[in-house]
């Protein structure tokens, strides 16, 4: 939850019910009790098997072993952080994230060879979220970790996008793009997805493991001759001669969407009234802010406007941040008394800051303080460094990794 509440309640009594509000979705979306209330009948499979790989896959696997318990015959999960390194008969091995390592390739392997296992009759129950594309990592036949992990980088260089991202790891993988679902048969396989994708495409949600790809090798192909500058006809080669499943034998396979933005806006709305803008928020973060209070700003008295998805940020300095404390500090100077706003990243980690920080959260009366600090807000947009500036302020939400994400939360009130 959010470790400084109650200094924030002091420092900003208004913005009060959108903290709790903002604990209210943490809760909501905790990765146990999404397994929990969503977990599959399995009493008809002769052997049951685990896989999974993602921010939130250590608790998705504990409370399925809570269930399961010796039901289980096997299983490994990729995960960024591991305070075990099993549980039950499910092993664990810590991952590399953001970039990936030589131990997610490692358990990537074993993830494979339990699937391949599994026989007519026998269930794979795979755990998917956020950061799986990472931490899943097994290079196509003649591609190094090494060469692939330049490969995402080049492209993010370059501007491509996450769909055109997704299209070159599912070319250049033998596990993402359907292949892990494939392995798996003759068995049944039932993947449970926590989505950090904005529309919950589950195609693209850790580049699909489970699921049969809409996209070609050829769309791969095009995309590489679209960002790099040489060509690279190795490259182009491999994604060439990797096609991915188109489709997966019926009836075998089913996934579904446990965990998402959406649904974690609905917690708030089932909650009061409060009108949902989005889940599909996009866009600089900056200039997001300004769109907000401006739709606030057209509500009846009392109002609490709520949205959700993924800003981002385009780096104008060496300052430190992250696009949810951008979007909030850019929101401040359009602040009229009786509006707060907050922004918190679900996963607990806003950016890069030199302390991780969720968020920030910010009222009317943070005009006067920075201008009682003397601090400018524009020239610490212009450094891209919203980070020292709400420190100085005493405005970051602390929660700590909360082992979950489905993007961003964006709560503004106008009393």
């Amino acid at each position: 939850m959010i470790k400084n509440k109650q200094a924030l309640k002091n420092d900003f009594p208004e913005a009060g019910e959108l903290l709790d509000f903002a604990e209210i979705i943490l809760k909501a979306i905790e990765p146990k009790k999404l397994v929990r209330e969503n977990f599959p009948d399995t009493s008809s499979y002769n052997n049951i098997f685990v896989v999974g790989a993602g921010k939130a896959s250590l608790p998705m696997a504990e409370e399925t072993y809570k269930i399961l318990g010796k039901k289980i015959k096997a299983g490994h999960i990729n995960v960024p952080d591991a305070y075990q390194n099993k549980i039950g008969p499910i092993s664990v091995t810590k991952a590399g994230h953001p970039h990936p390592t030589a131990s997610g390739v490692s358990g990537a392997k074993k993830i494979l060879k339990i699937c391949e296992k599994a026989q007519e009759g026998d269930l794979v129950i795979a755990l998917i979220s956020g950061g799986g594309s990472a931490l899943l990592p097994l290079p196509a036949e003649g591609l190094t970790l090494k060469e692939k992990i330049k490969l995402t980088d080049d492209l993010l260089k370059c501007g491509a996008n996450i769909k055109e991202i997704n299209t070159i790891r599912k070319h250049a993988s033998k596990i993402k793009g359907g292949r892990l679902a494939e392995a798996a048969m003759p068995a049944t396989l039932i993947g449970l997805y926590i989505s950090d994708v904005i529309g919950d495409p589950l195609d693209m949600i850790a580049s699909g493991p489970t699921v049969a790809d809409p996209t070609t090798s050829q769309d791969a192909a095009r995309i590489l001759k679209k960002y790099c500058k040489k060509r690279n006809k190795k490259l182009e080669k491999i994604v060439l001669e990797n096609e991915s499943p188109k489709s997966l034998p019926k009836g075998k396979v089913k996934n579904f969407i446990i965990g998402s933005n959406k649904l974690a806006l609905e917690a708030i709305k089932n909650k009061c009234d409060c009108r949902v803008l989005t889940s599909e928020l996009e866009g600089e973060a900056r200039e997001v802010a300004k769109m907000l209070i401006k739709e606030i700003k057209k509500m009846e008295k009392p109002a609490l406007l709520i949205a959700g998805g993924e800003t981002t940020v385009t780096v104008r300095g060496k300052g430190h941040g992250g696009r949810n404390q951008e979007l909030v500090l850019a929101a401040i100077p359009k602040l009229e008394p009786g509006i707060c706003i907050l922004s918190l990243a679900t996963d607990g980690v806003d950016g890069l800051t030199p302390q991780p920080m969720a968020g920030a959260v910010a009222c009317y009366n943070s005009q006067k303080i920075c201008h009682a600090k003397g601090l400018k807000i524009s020239e610490f947009l212009n450094k891209s460094d919203s980070y020292n500036c709400l420190k100085k302020i005493h405005g970051h939400l602390i929660t700590g990794p909360t082992g979950t994400n489905v993007g961003d939360i964006i709560l503004i009130k106008n009393a």
